[in-house]
């Protein structure tokens, strides 16, 4: 009788121990220094480059979501990396969220969120509605910090600081607010983070709890709109609380299927 090994097609056989050797080594992978073939002896015959492994892998879904509704929210305060909790209106949009997720009968593998409470907090919520004991939060995950306009309404950032505003509503990548990070900042360590997560569940769907800023950017890159104040989209996305974003990551390629 067969063996399961030579049973599989070549190809398969290939991609199957090219992904084992994936796997192994992800902490080299997400850095860029990924080890040299030639290190480990004479080149295979199914040797693949990673971005062919990855080809061969599913496609990775990942569900982003705004955390719920705040105080702050409520106010209109910029938040940034500053905490307020959740209202209970914010709690009601997590909980409903989560039935809607479950009545929708796609399973979800993980849940993922930012650091801060008030994403941790809403995915809680969400996690106890579809029947996931454990969260896994990230740092990378958080919201763009907004520096000294923190605590802030908008109306009082204007009055406060006005040079300041009007260089951050110029869509600039670069810019930081005084104590902040800057858009680049942003994007850099969420799509960082996203591709490990994506990497890591090959054919599984995760859920994301992050923010406002966060996804609107996030959109923004992957639909190719540019930054800066030459785009005729002057202003960033509005992200309502507890919307649902849907992306796939297919390859090294992201996908938005549903905004």
């Amino acid at each position: 009788p067969k063996t399961m090994a030579a049973a599989m097609p070549r190809g398969w056989l290939a991609c199957l121990f090219a992904f084992v050797q994936l796997q192994t080594c992800t902490s080299f992978c997400t850095s860029g220094n990924l080890p040299s073939w030639k290190s480990a002896g004479p080149p295979r015959e199914h040797s693949l480059k990673l971005s062919e492994v990855r080809a061969c892998l599913p496609p990775a879904t990942i569900l982003l979501v705004r955390h719920g509704q705040t105080e702050w929210n409520l106010a209109g305060r910029y938040q940034g990396h500053k905490d307020s909790p959740l209202t209970e209106r914010g709690r009601q949009e997590a909980q409903l969220l989560g039935k809607r997720l479950k009545e929708s009968n796609k399973k979800i593998d993980n849940v993922f969120c930012s650091d801060l409470q008030r994403a941790w907090d809403t995915a809680k919520i969400i996690a106890l509605e579809i029947g996931i004991e454990s969260i896994h939060t990230d740092s990378n995950l958080r919201e763009r910090g907004f520096g000294i306009f923190e605590g802030l309404t908008r109306e009082e950032v204007k009055s406060r600081f006005p040079e300041e505003m009007s260089t951050f509503a110029r869509m600039d990548l670069d810019y930081k607010v005084p104590g902040g990070d800057s858009r680049r900042d942003v994007l850099d360590r969420t799509i960082r983070c996203l591709q490990n997560v994506a990497q890591s569940n090959p054919g599984k769907v995760s859920l994301v709890v992050t923010h406002g800023a966060v996804i609107s950017l996030l959109m923004r890159w992957m639909l190719g709109i540019p930054f800066g104040p030459e785009s005729q989209a002057h202003a960033d996305f509005k992200i309502r609380n507890s919307c649902l974003c849907e992306l796939r990551y297919v390859g090294t390629k992201w996908e938005v299927l549903s905004f």
